[in-house]
């Protein structure tokens, strides 16, 4: 027998990190996920899927707790956001606008891409989740290497802009996870 599937579990805390609490399993074949508050108080999961038998288009997965994080819906594929078999991030702004990022290509890690719901990052019953937009986050290049990210908010409070995070190819380095560059990103009126 080979190794057991990797499952996705959530550790929470609601006393600011004094003490801690183990969730119930999202899921089989699922790793690196990635967790935002709603405005409704639940909390989503977005997931690497590792197994075509829990996203057959290799797409993102999500599922949503209404518990605080014990227990999670059944996990489906958000066919909107391409996975590039890699860590992604959330963050959730003011209201209901979600901010996910990650490297939107089905051929490697790159192609870092910023996305916006306004929506609280749910899908419709067509499992299509209502993206309003998107922005590049390399430098001008859709082929520029873009691995793990972290999504923050700037000390500045407000949520015009962003910070990111990430994993790219440096000079001199072989592989896309060689140096880190931070970026601050204005986020365009007509997506905020």
């Amino acid at each position: 027998t080979g190794p057991p599937d990797p499952f996705a579990y959530v550790w929470f805390s609601d006393d600011g990190g004094k003490s801690y609490g183990f969730g119930s399993s999202v899921g089989a074949n699922l790793n690196e996920g990635t967790l935002a508050e709603l405005s409704d108080g639940s909390i989503l999961a977005n997931i690497r899927p590792d197994s075509s038998a829990v996203s057959p288009t290799g797409a993102r997965v999500t599922a949503v707790s209404t518990d605080g994080g014990s227990t999670f819906s059944v996990p489906k594929p958000d066919v909107a956001l391409i996975n590039g078999h890699c860590q992604a991030s959330m963050l959730r702004a003011s209201g209901s606008r979600i901010l996910f990022a990650n490297p939107a290509s089905s051929h490697g890690r790159c192609n870092g891409t910023l996305r916006i719901s306004a929506s609280n990052g749910t899908s419709t019953a067509s499992g299509i989740t209502a993206w309003a937009g998107e922005i590049a986050l390399g430098n001008s290049s859709a082929s520029e290497a873009f691995a793990y990210s972290c999504l923050t908010h700037l000390p500045n409070g407000s949520d015009s802009q962003v910070g990111v995070i990430f994993e790219t190819a440096a000079p001199g380095c072989d592989g896309v996870s060689c140096q880190l560059r931070f970026r601050t990103v204005a986020l365009i009126e007509s997506l905020a």
